[in-house]
């Protein structure tokens, strides 16, 4: 009679990287040898069917599996059917806290070294594959592997209409198609289609000036970076102007008189891709900006320079961070304030984005990596794998770092990777969404969601919404104008300034202001300005000249800006028709100007004798600068 061997196989499981793992097998190692082939596949109403195709091979004479266990990181799990060799097997569920138990006990009874038990587990879950607005999303969980998992393959299957994949995460998987080997499951696989997100967004601002004076202060709008372009097509009230301070933020400024609560709101559309544009990032200036300690980054602590002195590149961080700290989903309810990088290195099990975020920051600085922090919108379709940490209107926080090869500033986001399981450094993704980006002052400028009283605390102050349509329409509308008079006095240098505003939805990037005019000098003069955010302005002084005091014509000042052309007719004038502009200038100024000097050509004839006046009064002065002699 065959020795029976009962036992629970939950060595081999499919789960997330938030799960804490504990195998307690039954059976010695080497007893059994299990490969599995796991389908998933998506439908266009985003639900995943699943299933595992199971294999146990009996290494041994006489002992055989009676029962299995599977736990599906899935609570949203449905249909769940198994099948073996005679039919339909018993299946119990057990609902826990972070995912689904499954257990199965086997109607075949395989004895014998060598004898393969094969059996079927199919289920439906709503949480693999995700529409998110432009983008469809599908997230393999990671799988743990145990010492009897000999072979795990997986496939997924789409509708024809995604296209081809925009990328695969992690970037070192060299699929077939969308056929994954073992070494690729491991860490968890992220399949995305699409070529663009569009988002819109409505942002309010509470602004309260509590002193008795004017003051004059700013907020921060979404601005545009290498990964995000930005149309703003609402600012209301309109602001004095918008700028664009040394780490790119778009920042808004407003006057408020003595003791004035002023709400501003915004509206606008996002468009982010997951490649960055070495055309819109904000160009490195002064890389030691970017290396200095602040509150927060603790560059040069002693524990955070020790562990930096072992990690040489932005990868190395990445994953040290990652593995080093625990995300700690308690300290989300209890609003703990922000630790820093030195205290969560001396607690790394009670992290959120910030601490995940400010570790990273202040590791590359340490190690002579400029980086920096950007606050944001993230969107996530599971707070299990992709937590929101921040309070409630700011979302979330990750980090970036600048890639001198490459002359850009890379985005990555370690807190996700470590929660997810999924690559967030080589590939990052379409849904995070910067409100500001922290590098010069690691608490200023404040994001979208800051910015209240306290009776504003209940309000929810940022709403970010999935495009309802593909547009993304760029409208451009920009005016020049000028302070220079009408009438101009000639032989002196002439000074004016040029105010360039733009009214249109998106960022102004031409660069070339040029001022032409036919008759004063310079004739053409270029002057270089900085890109002009939406409601900014910039103002362009120049100064130009005539050639005589004396001069009197009428000319053209064309300012030239792209397409944009602005012309302001002038009148030069000679310098004694503008000096006496009180006898009402003209035939006045001149009648004045030609009495004036016939009446002193009269008046010095007239005491002419010896010598002029002039000189008489010469000899006088030289005279009584003589002292008397004694």
């Amino acid at each position: 009679m065959s020795k029976i061997f009962r036992f629970l196989l939950i060595n081999l499981l499919l789960v997330t990287c938030y799960l804490s793992l504990v195998t307690s097998p039954l059976f010695a190692e080497g007893e059994i040898e299990s490969s599995q082939h796991v389908l998933y596949r998506i439908t266009e109403d985003a639900k995943a069917h699943v299933t595992h195709q199971v294999k146990l091979t009996n290494l041994t004479t006489n002992y055989y599996a009676s029962e299995y266990s599977l736990f599906l990181g899935f609570k949203d799990i449905a249909d769940i059917t198994a099948f073996d060799s005679q039919g339909p097997i018993d299946v119990s569920i057990n609902e826990e806290e972070n995912g689904t138990q499954i257990h199965l006990v086997f109607n075949d009874k395989i004895v014998g070294k060598g004898k393969v038990l094969s059996f079927t587990i199919s289920y439906q879950t709503n949480e693999v594959a995700f529409r998110n607005g432009r983008i469809w999303e599908i997230d393999i969980p990671r799988i743990k592997e145990g010492p009897d998992l000999k072979d795990y393959t997986t496939s997924v299957s789409v509708p024809a209409s995604f296209g081809s994949p925009t990328y695969i995460k992690p970037s070192t998987i060299k699929s077939d198609g969308l056929n994954f080997k073992k070494e690729d499951v491991l860490k968890g696989i992220s399949i995305v289609f699409g070529e663009y997100q569009l988002f819109d967004f409505t942002l309010n601002y509470h602004l309260k000036n509590s002193r008795l004076y004017p003051v004059i202060t700013e907020i921060a709008l979404p601005p545009q970076t290498a990964y995000q372009e930005i149309l703003l097509e609402q600012l209301i009230p309109e602001p004095l102007t918008v700028y664009i301070d040394k780490d790119g933020n778009w920042l808004a400024k407003y006057r408020l008189e003595g003791l004035q609560r002023l709400d501003v709101k915004a509206q606008g559309r996002a468009r982010l891709s997951y490649i960055p544009d070495p055309a819109k990032t904000t160009p490195l200036e002064n890389p030691a900006e970017y290396l200095k300690p602040q509150k927060y980054w603790e560059a040069l602590d002693p524990a955070i320079l020790e562990a930096a002195k072992k990690l040489k590149s932005p990868r190395e961080i990445y994953d040290y961070v990652v593995k080093t700290l625990k995300y700690d989903f308690s300290r989300i309810e209890k609003s703990l304030p922000r630790a820093g990088a030195a205290e969560v290195l001396s607690k790394p099990a009670s992290a959120i984005c910030m601490e995940f975020t400010d570790l990273f920051v202040a590791l590359a600085r340490a190690a002579g990596i400029p980086a920096r922090e950007v606050d944001g919108f993230a969107y996530t379709g599971n707070e299990r794998l992709r937590p929101l940490s921040l309070v409630k209107d700011i979302l979330h926080a990750w980090p970036e770092y600048y890639d001198s090869e490459k002359n850009l500033w890379i985005a990555v986001d370690p807190t996700w990777g470590n929660t997810s399981g999924i690559e967030y450094f080589d590939i990052f993704d379409f849904n995070h969404f910067a409100f500001v980006i922290k590098g010069h002052d690691s608490q200023y400028p404040s994001p979208a969601g800051s910015y209240k009283e306290p009776s504003d605390f209940a309000k929810k102050d940022v709403e970010v919404t999935f495009a309802k349509d593909n547009l993304f329409e760029e409208k451009e509308s920009i005016t020049i104008t000028t302070d220079f008079a009408k009438q101009i006095m000639a032989g002196f240098p002439i000074k004016g300034t040029f105010t360039v505003a733009n009214y249109g939805n998106m960022i102004f990037n031409e660069k070339s202001f040029q001022l032409s005019t036919q008759n004063l000098f310079p004739k053409i003069q270029k002057v270089n300005i900085n890109p002009i955010p939406p409601f900014g302005k910039t103002a362009v002084n120049v100064q130009l000249a005539s050639t005589s005091y004396f001069d009197s014509f009428a000319t053209e000042l064309v300012a030239t800006l792209g397409k944009q052309e602005f012309k302001r007719k002038i009148q030069i004038l000679p310098f004694y028709l503008v000096y006496l502009p009180w006898i009402g200038g003209g035939v006045g100024g001149i009648a004045l100007f030609t009495t004036a000097f016939v009446a002193w050509r009269l008046r010095v004839q007239r005491h002419k004798g010896p010598g002029s006046l002039r000189g008489q009064g010469q000899e006088s002065k030289k005279k009584g600068s003589q002292l008397p002699k004694k």
